[in-house]
């Protein structure tokens, strides 16, 4: 037993359901299909509620997805999620594997009750011209390398939200808020740690990206010279968002840092 199993069985022994499920994980984690096995993974640091739950990438590496498993996956739902998309749109797999080893951080996976993968999220910041380039409506995702992606280490960055998608069957506004949810658990991780947040830009390619765009305070901009619409919005306008009323932590780090 690994020291993470250790440390999860100290803390939920009693936890029948838990110890079914992790015995199935261990003799399902032993096939050699060679496919990535969601039913391994381990239930701690997981943002959860209900049937759904929002995992990072080191929870899916930790049970055995490789970073092409990811990027592979996270492809996959684009195309199942977003009509009339092509490459030029959606950029390739090796284009977005570079970029989300070299950012992994804020790329998050919605799962089911059956640990399967139903929706993602993922942000990265960008330069300044970058971000301009977006903000412009001229910026296609298939243009995002890793040499435009400044990694954040502390300071301010303007971020581009790539995409938050759900599959058609799971388009549930109970799943969504779980993703959004668990974006503002990651801003306040940020925050917390120096790294903050100024200007917030993305591209709705649906009539219900565009809703859920309105729904969170983002503005339009303009159209995209292709396709979709652009949106925009800054920090400020999230942190007054009735998502951010448990977040209390993340408003006043944000005040505090006005102040200073």
């Amino acid at each position: 037993m690994t020291l993470e199993e250790k440390l999860y069985f100290s803390r939920n022994q009693n936890d029948i359901k838990t110890a079914v499920k992790f015995a199935i994980a261990k003799v399902s984690s032993s096939s050699s299909s060679g496919v990535p096995n969601l039913s391994n993974i381990h239930y701690f640091n997981l943002a959860t509620n209900g049937n759904f739950r929002v995992v990072g990438i080191r929870d899916l590496v930790s049970m055995g997805w490789t970073f092409k498993d990811i990027v592979n996956e996270t492809i996959k739902i684009d195309y199942e999620t977003i009509n009339d998309i092509t490459s030029e749109h959606n950029g390739d797999n090796e284009q977005w594997f570079q970029v989300v080893r070299e950012n992994p951080e804020t790329l998050r996976f919605l799962l089911d009750e059956n640990l399967k993968a139903i929706g993602y999220y993922y942000f990265i910041p960008l330069f300044k011209d970058t971000f301009q380039q977006a903000k412009n409506g001229q910026l296609f995702d298939s243009e995002i390398t890793v040499d435009k992606v400044p990694l954040m280490l502390q300071g301010t960055y303007d971020i581009y939200f790539i995409v938050i998608c759900i599959r058609e069957t799971y388009k549930k506004a109970f799943a969504l808020k779980q993703m959004l949810l668990s974006v503002m658990e990651l801003f306040e991780e940020m925050a917390s740690n120096g790294i903050f947040i100024n200007e917030i830009c993305t591209q709705a390619y649906s009539e219900s990206g565009i809703a859920l765009c309105k729904s969170i305070g983002l503005k339009y901009l303009k159209d995209h010279v292709d396709k979709g619409q652009v949106y925009h919005g800054n920090i400020s306008d999230l942190l007054v968002h009735p998502l951010s009323a448990k977040f209390d932590n993340l408003r006043n780090i944000y005040d505090n840092r006005l102040k200073n």
